[in-house]
Formats: C-alpha cells, sequence, structure tokens
C-alpha cells in the first residue's frame, strides 16, 4: 500500500523544472515583448558597431518570467550557453530583464570585469534604468543601461565628482593609505588572505591615512601630484600579487591565461578545439557575428555583475 501511494505520488506530483535558456536569435532578443521596433532596431545597429570596432559582445535578452528560477544563476546560465564575448578574451556583457519579476540583471564576462566592475554595474542599474522602468519606459531604461555600459567598458563612464583642493586632499589622502597600508602589506605577505596580512594592512591604512593629511597640510598640493600615481603603481603590483595568491582569483585568472596561451598553440597548428583544466573551447578565428547570422564567440562568466528590481 505505501509502494503505491509512493508510485502514485512520483506520478502526479509536479515536477521543478529549469527555465529554458532561449535561442540567441540576434544582440536584442525581446521575449518579454517590451521594446519597440525602432528600441530594437537602435539597439541592434549600436551594439553590432560596437562589437566591430572592440570585438566586446553585448546582449539584451527580455523575458515575461523567471517561473521561480533565482536570476543569478539563470543569468550565469543564459551566459554560458550563449557563451557571450570571444573565447580568448570573454569579454561579453548580458543585459537580462524579468518583466514579471521586475527584476534585472547586468551580467559581465571575465575580461570585462575591471572596467565594468559590480559596483558600476551597481550604479548603472540604480541610476539609468530603475528610474526609467519604474515609469513604465522599458525603451528609455534598455536605451539608457546599453548606453552606460558602453561608455563603462570605454572607460567613460563614471559618476560625477567635486572638484578643487578637496578632491586634491582627498586623492592625497587615499594615495598615502594605499601606499603604506594596502600595498606594502601585500608585497611582502606569501600568502593571500592570512590574518597576519589582514591586521597589518589595517594598521598600516590608518598609518598612512595621518601620514597622508600631515604631509599634505604641510606640503600643499604639488606633492600629491607626485604621490598619488605612484601610490596607485604600487597599488596595481601588490593587488596582482595579493590576487595570484588568492584562493578564488588566482586559479582563475591562471585559467585564464591558459586558455589564451592554448589558443595561440591551437591556431599555430591548425587545431579547431581546446581542452583547457578539463574545459573544452572551441579556437576563435574572427569575430563570431561576422557574416551572416549571429551568435556567441566562446566567452564564459564567473557570476560577475550586479541585480537590482524596480
Amino acid at each position: 500500500m505505501r509502494g503505491a501511494f509512493l508510485v502514485g505520488f512520483l506520478l502526479f506530483a509536479p515536477t521543478a523544472h529549469a527555465l529554458d535558456v532561449p535561442r540567441l536569435a540576434g544582440r536584442v532578443v525581446d521575449l518579454g515583448e517590451v521594446l519597440d521596433d525602432a528600441t530594437e532596431a537602435a539597439l541592434t545597429a549600436r551594439l553590432a558597431a560596437h562589437e566591430d570596432s572592440t570585438s566586446n559582445q553585448i546582449v539584451v535578452l527580455t523575458i515575461p518570467s523567471l517561473d521561480g528560477e533565482v536570476l543569478e544563476a539563470y543569468a550565469t546560465r543564459v551566459f554560458r550557453a550563449w557563451g557571450l564575448g570571444q573565447a580568448d578574451r570573454d569579454n561579453g556583457v548580458l543585459l537580462l530583464v524579468a518583466v514579471a519579476d521586475r527584476e534585472l540583471r547586468i551580467e559581465v564576462g571575465y575580461g570585462l570585469e575591471g572596467a565594468l566592475t559590480d559596483a558600476t554595474a551597481g550604479s548603472i542599474i540604480r541610476n539609468e534604468i530603475v528610474p526609467r522602468f519604474r515609469d513604465g519606459d522599458f525603451d528609455g531604461g534598455v536605451l539608457a543601461g546599453v548606453d552606460a555600459i558602453l561608455r563603462a567598458v570605454d572607460g567613460e563612464y563614471e559618476a560625477a565628482a567635486d572638484g578643487g583642493a578637496e578632491s586634491v586632499s582627498i586623492a592625497f589622502v587615499f594615495g598615502f593609505m594605499i601606499l603604506v597600508g594596502g600595498v606594502l602589506p601585500m608585497l611582502r605577505a606569501g600568502d593571500a588572505g592570512t590574518a597576519g596580512d589582514a591586521k597589518a594592512a589595517a594598521m598600516g591604512m590608518l598609518t598612512g591615512t595621518v601620514l597622508g593629511f600631515l604631509t599634505w597640510r604641510l606640503t600643499g598640493w604639488w606633492l600629491a601630484a607626485i604621490l598619488v600615481p605612484v601610490a596607485f603603481a604600487f597599488l596595481l603590483i601588490g593587488l596582482n600579487r595579493w590576487l595570484e595568491a588568492h584562493p578564488t582569483w588566482g586559479p582563475r585568472r591562471r585559467h585564464i591565461r591558459k586558455k589564451h596561451q592554448a589558443f595561440a598553440r591551437a591556431r599555430r597548428r591548425g587545431a579547431s578545439t581546446v581542452v583547457v583544466d578539463g574545459r573544452s573551447y572551441t579556437v576563435p578565428t574572427a569575430s563570431s557575428s561576422s557574416g551572416g547570422g549571429f551568435s556567441g564567440g566562446g566567452g564564459s562568466s564567473g557570476g560577475g555583475g550586479a541585480s537590482g528590481s524596480w
């Protein structure tokens, strides 16, 4: 009796299923039916021109509903299934809008995470897209969001900053804080993320802030023009060492380097596929969107980006 009940439950109980990944039909896939034809045409033309000049692949996807799926997980799944960006550069971006759920996400490929950071993606969502979506202007929100994404990956999107001596003083103090607090402990650290490194960095940050303020007050702005660039140069060196030793980012960076090296060797041999750390990749030869159709170039994403709602 108990066995019959179990069989009946398994047969008739509702089964959970993952939301399908739609076909990549173009640079704008408006399944949510919220964009008019003129907007879709304008977006397609602009994104195609951007890809032709940079090889970055940026795609807009609207869907009616997530059907219970988690936004971030679905965005990553779509990104990987479509392979946005070039395989040797991972330079793709996905703008996903779930209409009924009133949620959206900017998913960023590995190769663009330096230009389109999580913080920048979040700022674009909050300041450019969400206010327009709340007014029911999906066309304006997507257009403004895409425009901001393009400016961000070109290094031109940044929040307005106050000028004058106050900005110089803040930059100077920040430069000292970076140099003394964040960089020197990282340069001498053998491993990333240890308690000793964190304590040394915290003490260095405090010391650097005090020294930076006092030195600026005593010497004026001219020393800031010298110190701040030097501090940032040291920051890049220290950050690179810290990332290499980090348990998450280190393996990811090494995988990307190995993938690029494997592509170079494969092109010399005339091979079309490579296997790196157990993952198979198609060797890119040119922009995957050249010619008649449109498709991803084999890029990947590690879940970078930002989400929002309206």
